[in-house]
């Protein structure tokens, strides 16, 4: 399991470089697996709403994931419950698809 909670303030969507000290809407803390799968989804909790549950998603993966990009993002489901899939290039290359339960803020509006 992952848990880490973020501190700062929203640092917006963007999926630039940065550091594994990720920045992102306070109060929001992640739980569940890697994300690599449905089944091992990081699930995001604490958000106010769409904007910072989006905004952690992308904290948690320049953390997690420095240097990548996002290539595309989808609304899917997993386990019925609301989710993003996230396809990011990693720094070094290949293509990796991360998977968050957005249960928690989705539908909550862009406060």
């Amino acid at each position: 399991m992952i848990a880490v909670m973020l501190t700062g303030c929203a640092t917006g969507a963007g999926t630039g470089g940065g550091g594994a000290a990720a920045a992102g809407p306070t109060g929001v803390t992640f739980a569940g697996g890697d994300g690599l799968s449905c089944e091992t989804r990081v699930v995001v909790r604490g958000a106010a709403g769409e904007r910072d549950g989006v905004a952690a998603e992308h904290a948690w993966l320049r953390a997690k994931y420095p240097g990548s990009r996002l290539r595309k993002q989808s609304l899917t489901k997993c386990a019925e419950q609301p989710a993003d899939q996230m396809t990011i290039a990693t720094s070094d290359g290949r293509n990796v698809d991360v998977y968050f339960d957005i249960s928690d803020f989705f539908g909550k509006g862009f406060e």
